[in-house]
């Protein structure tokens, strides 16, 4: 208790910094509204010396919670959308995709060769050679149809 009596802004910068570094090592995106309200906290507490620690502690809860909440409906709402969603999601890339099969499709599984990589496919038993599309794609499986 009498460490909270003797809070100075120092002590928020102190542990808004350490806040905000174990944000930046971990990357979770929750820690950066602490970091910030403690920072925030120590601004006010340098303005108002006089400041009792319950009312430090009231501030520190609403700038946390407040900055908190205005990067994740401002910020990180925005960061959702992409121009180009299947970046990173090779196997979604694939779907529409017309391929000859590398290995016949036996009991529903077979094997084509896209590019430079081998995905097994599962569908309708077809020979070696015919020509399937992509039409959806399950982790590294993907689902084919015969083309006519």
């Amino acid at each position: 208790m009498e460490f909270l009596q003797t809070m100075e802004p120092w002590h928020w910068m102190a542990l808004g910094i350490a806040i905000l570094a174990v944000e930046v090592w971990a990357s979770t995106e929750v820690l950066l509204g602490i970091g910030l309200g403690a920072l925030a906290v120590a601004i006010v507490h340098k303005i108002y010396p006089g400041l009792s620690w319950q009312m430090q502690i009231v501030w520190f809860a609403v700038f946390s919670v407040g900055t908190t909440v205005v990067y994740w409906k401002k910020f990180r709402a925005s960061r959702q959308s992409s121009d180009q969603p299947l970046l990173n999601r090779r196997a979604q890339q694939l779907v529409g995709k017309t391929v000859p099969l590398l290995e016949p499709i036996v009991n529903g599984q077979g094997k084509v060769q896209i590019a430079d990589a081998l995905w097994t496919v599962q569908g309708p038993d077809m020979e070696k050679g015919a020509v399937v599309r992509v039409v959806s794609a399950e982790g590294m499986t993907l689902t084919v149809e015969a083309v006519d």
